[in-house]
């Protein structure tokens, strides 16, 4: 509850809408994916849905900001890229870097 996800590749929206009921209403979903149409299908499936949105975007142009989101998400795009180290470095560049607030003993 609470977090910011992206999902990269959300494609028709399904998974960006179980993303957005898990985060619940403090928290936001941003879905990326480049195709318009599979964006336009995203967006009429989350029409009302105040805490997402989505945009026409390809995850190594994207723009966003580095550590801007709590978790990145992608299902069924990693297999259909040929290279896939870029790709994750900029999930990892988009994620915030985890802190740990115990002390190890």
């Amino acid at each position: 509850s609470g977090m910011r996800v992206l999902d990269v590749g959300c494609g028709s929206g399904e998974v960006t809408r179980q993303l957005a009921e898990l985060v619940g209403p403090t928290g936001t979903v941003l879905g990326i994916d480049p195709s318009p149409s599979r964006c336009a299908e995203a967006r009429a499936l989350l029409q009302g849905k105040g805490n997402v949105e989505i945009r026409e975007a390809a995850l190594l142009d994207c723009g966003l900001p580095s550590e801007g989101f709590d978790a990145v998400f992608s299902q069924y795009v990693f297999e259909y890229l040929g290279e896939v180290g870029s790709p994750l470095a900029e999930c990892v560049r988009l994620c915030r870097r985890a802190t740990s607030t115990s002390t190890a003993r």
